[in-house]
């Protein structure tokens, strides 16, 4: 039985700065339009995102993974249950020819640092409106690009919410899919 009580107290301890009850989704969706999400969470860390939503699964509340609300339509009654919303100012740096970024980071921002930085590959992207991790997870593209041309490796949260590293070519990628469209419990980290 759900037990959303529980998961908000655990919410507010560990997340105290971040945790809104009855956010409205309209201000989390490029559309505007949503109602409120019961609970809406903002997680920076990995490890603090695990942990939440194994207490999520502890407490029997689904969960949403949100980034930038591209993509994405919310009805006027709102979300039912627990929104974890990755934040944006998650971890984004360059080592030589790589550049590592966290799921919640937008996308132009990403763009933006690879251009910085001269790194190529990544032009068809500035102008794609989400963030990272929904662009990984759908292979998203522009322009000639899409993701799976540019990504080494993705780490994610697993089905059962165990943390893995995979190559892209063990992805399953292709036009607009990728092996997470087929395990929608995982979360790219």
């Amino acid at each position: 039985m759900m037990d959303l009580d529980a998961l908000c107290a655990y919410a507010k301890v560990h997340f105290p700065r971040s945790v809104r009850i009855q956010e409205p989704m309209k201000d989390h969706t490029t559309f505007a339009i949503g109602g409120p999400a019961d609970l809406f969470v903002t997680v920076r860390e990995p490890e603090a995102l695990q942990a939440l939503l194994q207490e999520a699964r502890r407490c029997d509340v689904p969960y949403l993974i949100l980034g930038k609300g591209s993509n994405m339509l919310v009805r006027d009654g709102g979300i039912r249950s627990l929104v974890v919303h990755l934040d944006e100012e998650g971890a984004l740096s360059v080592t030589g020819h790589e550049l590592r970024a966290a799921g919640g980071v937008p996308l132009s921002k990403v763009s933006k640092l690879a251009a910085d930085h001269g790194l190529g590959g990544l032009t068809f992207a500035i102008g794609i409106p989400g963030s990272l991790g929904g662009a990984v997870l759908m292979n998203a593209g522009a322009y000639g690009g899409e993701m799976s041309d540019v990504i080494k490796e993705v780490t994610f949260l697993d089905e059962n919410l165990n943390f893995q590293t995979a190559a892209a070519t063990d992805l399953s990628y292709s036009y607009r899919h990728s092996y997470f469209m087929d395990h929608p419990g995982c979360v790219i980290v």
